[in-house]
C-alpha cells in the first residue's frame, strides 16, 4: 500500500471545508474529491500536523441544533406550537416544507426541547363560555346566505395570490382548489411530476418563476437542504451543500433498501 501524501492542495480544501462544517461531512466530500478513503479521525490528524486548528470546541457545532430538523423548521414550530396544537403544527410544518414528519416526531420534539402550549385543557376560573350570548343569532333568517349566493370576495379560476409563505399560488378549480404556480410552470416546460418530487427555485426568490429558476429534486434532497440551511447560506458553500444533501439522500435511499 502506497503512503498517503496530503497536498497543500488537499489540505487547503479540507481546512476551508472544515471552518464550515462537521468533521464528518468533511470528510464525505475530501474522499468524494480526491478519489481517496480517509477515516474521520484521520483527515483531522492529517490537518493537525500541518498545524491547523478551528478554534471550536467538542461538540459547538452542533450545539442547539437539531438532527432532526432545520433550524428554519424549529423557528416554525416554537412560533406555531401555541397555536396550532401537535397536530395542526404537523400539518402546517409539513406545508409548508413539503415534508412528511409525523405528530409522534413532533411531540418528542417538543417535549425534549420543554417547549409549553400555555394549555391546561380546562375552562379557567371566571372563563364565560364560546355560545354565551349567541342565543338565537345562529337561526335562519332573512339575512341568511342562500344557495347559489356568490361571495362578494370570490376569485375565478385562473385568479393569483402569493400566500403567508411568499408562494404564488393559481386557482385551478372550484371552489378552492388552489396550486403552486412554479409547479405548474415546471409541468408545462419539463414533463409531469412524480409523487414526492419537489420543484425548487435556484435562486431561493420564489417570484422568480423563469423555468431556467427551476430544478426539480427529491424530497429527501430537499429536507436535507432544509436541515442543513441551504437558503441562509453564502454563495459560495452552496454547491458544497447540495452535494451533501445529494450524498445524505442517497445513504438514507441506500439504508432504507437494506432494512
Amino acid at each position: 500500500m502506497s503512503k498517503f501524501i496530503f497536498t497543500q492542495e488537499m489540505y487547503d480544501y479540507a481546512t476551508g471545508l472544515y471552518s464550515k462544517l462537521s468533521i464528518g461531512e468533511t470528510t464525505e466530500l475530501f474522499n468524494k474529491k480526491f478519489g481517496t478513503n480517509r477515516k474521520p479521525e484521520q483527515l483531522r490528524g492529517n490537518m493537525k500536523a500541518r498545524g491547523f486548528r478551528n478554534g471550536r470546541t467538542a461538540g459547538e457545532i452542533m450545539k442547539g441544533v437539531s438532527k432532526l430538523f432545520s433550524k428554519e423548521q424549529v423557528k416554525f414550530i416554537r412560533d406555531n406550537y401555541a397555536a396550532l396544537g401537535r397536530k395542526g403544527l404537523t400539518k402546517a410544518l409539513n406545508d409548508k416544507f413539503q415534508t412528511e414528519f409525523k405528530v409522534s416526531q413532533i411531540v418528542g420534539f417538543v417535549k425534549n426541547n420543554k417547549i409549553n402550549s400555555g394549555r391546561t385543557g380546562h375552562f379557567q376560573k371566571g372563563q364565560p363560555s364560546w355560545s354565551k350570548g349567541t342565543k338565537g343569532i345562529l337561526k335562519k333568517n332573512s339575512g341568511s346566505f342562500k344557495k347559489g349566493n356568490v361571495p362578494h370576495n370570490h376569485k375565478p379560476v385562473g385568479s393569483e395570490r402569493i400566500n403567508v409563505d411568499g408562494y404564488i399560488e393559481i386557482k385551478v378549480a372550484e371552489p378552492k382548489r388552489w396550486e403552486y404556480k412554479h409547479r405548474i410552470i415546471y409541468k408545462n416546460n419539463f414533463g409531469d411530476l412524480e409523487v414526492g418530487d419537489v420543484v425548487r427555485f435556484k435562486d431561493d426568490n420564489k417570484l422568480n418563476l423563469d423555468p431556467s429558476n427551476l430544478i426539480k429534486i427529491s424530497r429527501a434532497e430537499h429536507h436535507f437542504l432544509n436541515k442543513l440551511g441551504y437558503s441562509d447560506a453564502d454563495i459560495s458553500l452552496k454547491p458544497t451543500i447540495e452535494l451533501i444533501a445529494k450524498i445524505k439522500a442517497k445513504e438514507s435511499e441506500l439504508r432504507s433498501t437494506i432494512k
